[in-house]
């Protein structure tokens, strides 16, 4: 069957950022079931797309996580040798999902046709200015939609993988106290207080397990949280296996990172707390999702414009994360597991 055009989505990272673009990949495919969607992003990223049923193909390229000169050249070799690869596609539509203008003038390099990006308006490019105050769902809606129409708006992200119960005592709450962390920066004002966490467990019902999990740069906040109850598999698992210990969880608890919108992407009742960046921008609209801020002044501080020099990474007393109680962590949970008993 002949295809009605041809499309390109290019999203490096992070794992987070990523997981947050499947819901437009949906959309497009709905809004036109004939079309073929292709996915480029980087190596480490390719296993979140891997089996997302409305693509096409993933293609995935090495290096762009890893920092300094000849990392740096070995990357730009490696794009090269891929733009051979997908020169002789001739996509239709490529849509670059990063502000950056490098990634702009890849796509440009790529096809004569449309390159659909964030920026001023330039006659290279089909533009529209990067809105910070919208939803990052709305947005990305807002940028496609203004040059392929898209009948469907679909808000639910999408994460999917050949699932496996895991060797874990039923039933169990999986919670992930680190995050923060990508390939260029660290947010550790994103971290909810240790000894709220540590509080918030020994309060939890003792019915329920509570699986640590984590990456290997957080294993020091999970090796200190303890209890009878506490399982630490912190370090220990792939992002598949990750997957799997989400899935068949009574409820995530975490803060603003990868884990919380893998849980969100699997339909799983997930509680993110959240400090400098802003929920209502950044949470997934869909069932099962909730979240948690202060109304504390310096609350949604974070602008990816100002990045690394911004207020959300050089403040030195994240009090959005410390005045976010205990009390009002432990009330949401017990009120999430009463509704999820009800429906049982």
């Amino acid at each position: 069957m002949k295809t009605s055009f041809k499309v390109l989505i290019i999203k490096m990272s992070s794992l987070g950022d990523v997981l947050q673009t499947t819901h437009l990949i949906s959309s497009i495919k709905k809004s036109h079931p004939d079309c073929v969607i292709d996915y480029l992003t980087a190596e480490n990223c390719a296993l979140l797309v891997k089996h997302n049923p409305f693509l096409s193909r993933v293609i995935s390229v090495r290096g762009f996580e890893r920092s300094g000169i000849i990392a740096g050249i070995l990357f730009l070799l490696r794009l090269i040798r891929l733009w051979f690869y997908l020169f002789i596609e001739q996509y239709d539509y490529i849509i670059v999902l990063h502000r950056h203008m490098a990634f702009k003038w890849f796509g440009r390099l790529l096809t004569f046709k449309k390159i659909i990006a964030w920026g001023s308006p330039s006659i290279f490019f089909k533009t529209i200015l990067f809105d910070l105050n919208k939803n990052r769902y709305a947005r990305h809606f807002e940028l496609v939609g203004k040059y392929l129409p898209l009948a469907v708006k679909d808000t639910d992200l999408v994460y999917t993988q050949n699932f496996t119960t895991p060797d874990i005592p039923f039933p169990y709450i999986v919670i992930a106290p680190g995050g923060g962390n990508n390939e260029w920066a660290s947010m550790p004002n994103k971290l909810w207080p240790l000894t709220n966490y540590q509080s918030l467990i020994a309060q939890l019902p003792i019915a329920y397990k509570i699986v640590l999990t984590g990456a290997k740069q957080d294993s020091y906040l999970c090796e200190q949280l303890n209890g009878k109850q506490v399982i630490n598999l912190c370090d220990k698992t792939s992002i598949t296996e990750l997957a799997d210990i989400i899935k068949y969880a009574e409820l995530f608890i975490g803060n603003d990172s990868f884990a919380y919108y893998l849980a969100c992407a699997m339909g799983v009742k997930a509680l993110g707390l959240f400090g400098p960046t802003n929920p209502l921008i950044l949470a997934p609209q869909m069932a099962n999702v909730f979240y948690l801020q202060t109304e504390d002044n310096c609350s949604n501080c974070y602008n990816p414009i100002d990045s690394i020099d911004g207020k959300a990474y050089t403040c030195k007393n994240n009090e959005c994360m410390q005045l976010l109680s205990i009390e009002a962590v432990k009330n949401k949970v017990l009120s999430i597991l009463k509704g999820a008993a009800k429906k049982r």
